[in-house]
């Protein structure tokens, strides 16, 4: 599980003229044939693979990982690139010392 803590930050809607601000919180991440599911049955597609994703698609596999309740999807759809950078990570991570090649012609 990857935990992350998004900092607070503040942002201006123009169109309605108001302040937005995001408190800090702590995101609680797995990369999991969970997640992958929850994606997958919404998207109709593989996640994994070699097809490049758009970020919307990203954003809401990030969604999916999120083992907390109520999580709102603004903060994610805000994170700063730290965060977002460190979430890529580890869902590029293997976790495993066990490699398995593809064999099919």
């Amino acid at each position: 599980m990857l935990t992350i803590t998004v900092p607070s930050k503040e942002l201006f809607n123009e169109g309605t003229n108001e302040f937005i601000v995001f408190p800090e919180t702590e995101l609680h991440l797995e990369h999991s044939l969970i997640s992958l599911s929850k994606w997958e049955s919404k998207w109709k597609k593989p996640y994994l693979g070699k097809e490049e994703h758009s970020k919307e698609e990203i954003l809401d596999y990030i969604v999916c990982m999120s083992m907390d309740k109520n999580t709102d999807e603004e903060v994610i759809k805000n994170l700063g690139f730290e965060e977002y950078k460190k979430i890529l990570e580890y869902i590029g991570d293997p976790h495993t010392a066990t490699k398995v090649n593809d064999r099919r012609p």
